[in-house]
């Protein structure tokens, strides 16, 4: 789940494969993001648009436009489930870890892939971003180690 930055509307993934937006001060549903073949594992929500990400266990990162509910994107390149998705703070780049050992950064606006950071030995399941223009990205993983990555070559530092 994950709260839009003004905390008045939520985003929730489902093992139907649809992601719903949800009007927090009410708990209607106001919009149904279909589109992922597979459970919908993580969601995140832009901080500074209107958009979510959201990623499945079908291996594909989605960008959703959350006021009409209508998909943006569809990245494509893990070779496995998608695990975690985080925005950077300033929202131009975002990052998918997965079950394929990798995490990937991706240009918002293009949604081409910037880096592809390999290096543990077990699935990523958390990332987090440097404060600031979000130059670094953290990961962690099932194999018990955290790297941090430069988030434009996506070399280990």
């Amino acid at each position: 789940a994950a709260w839009a930055s003004a905390g008045d509307r939520l985003a929730t993934g489902g093992a139907d494969g649809v992601l719903v937006l949800w009007q927090a001060s009410t708990g209607q549903s106001i919009a149904r993001c279909e589109g992922h073949a597979g459970q919908v594992r993580c969601c995140a929500w832009a901080p500074h648009q209107d958009w979510v990400a959201s990623g499945s266990l079908d291996g594909t990162v989605r960008l959703w436009d959350a006021q009409k509910g209508r998909p943006l994107q569809t990245l494509t390149g893990h070779r496995g489930y998608v695990y975690c998705v985080a925005w950077s703070p300033s929202g131009d780049k975002f990052a998918s870890g997965s079950v394929d050992r990798t995490a990937r950064i991706w240009d918002t606006d293009s949604a081409e892939l910037i880096a592809s950071c390999a290096g543990h030995a077990g699935p990523v399941c958390s990332l987090a971003w440097s404060p600031g223009e979000g130059s670094f990205l953290a990961t962690g993983s099932h194999d018990k180690t955290a790297h941090v990555w430069n988030a434009k070559t996506g070399a280990k530092v």
